[in-house]
C-alpha cells in the first residue's frame, strides 16, 4: 500500500512510499491469531482424544507472553465453544483445566 507525500500545494505532484509499519502490525496481528488458534485447536484435538486439557500461564519473562495476555479470549473462545472452563491461581500461576461438556 502506497501514501502519498506531498511536495508543495499541488497534489497532482507528490511522491508515494510503502507505509510499512502499518503492515508490519498487521503482520504481527495474523501471526498472533494464528498462534492462538493452533493453541486452541491443540486443546480441542486433546480433549477429543482424552476428555479433559490443561494449561498453565504467569506475567513472568520465562513464560509466554502471548498466552498470559489473552488467556481471556482464550478462555471465552473455549466457552463459547461449549467446553467447561475452571481455573484457579496458585502463586501467582493460573491454571486452567479445560473438560468437554458430557450430559448425563
Amino acid at each position: 500500500m502506497k501514501q502519498p507525500i506531498y511536495n508543495g500545494a499541488n497534489e497532482d505532484e507528490c511522491e508515494y512510499y510503502d507505509v510499512v509499519q502499518g503492515e508490519i502490525e498487521y503482520n504481527k496481528m495474523n501471526k498472533l491469531k494464528e498462534k492462538l488458534k493452533t493453541n486452541i485447536k491443540y486443546h480441542i484435538d486433546r480433549i477429543a482424544k482424552t476428555g479433559s486439557s490443561s494449561f498453565s500461564t504467569c506475567d513472568h519473562y520465562s513464560w509466554d507472553k502471548d498466552i498470559w495476555t489473552h488467556r481471556h479470549s482464550i478462555i471465552d473462545k473455549l466457552s463459547d465453544m461449549g467446553f467447561n472452563v475452571s481455573q484457579g491461581v496458585n502463586h501467582g500461576v493460573l491454571d486452567v483445566v479445560i473438560t468437554a461438556n458430557l450430559e448425563l
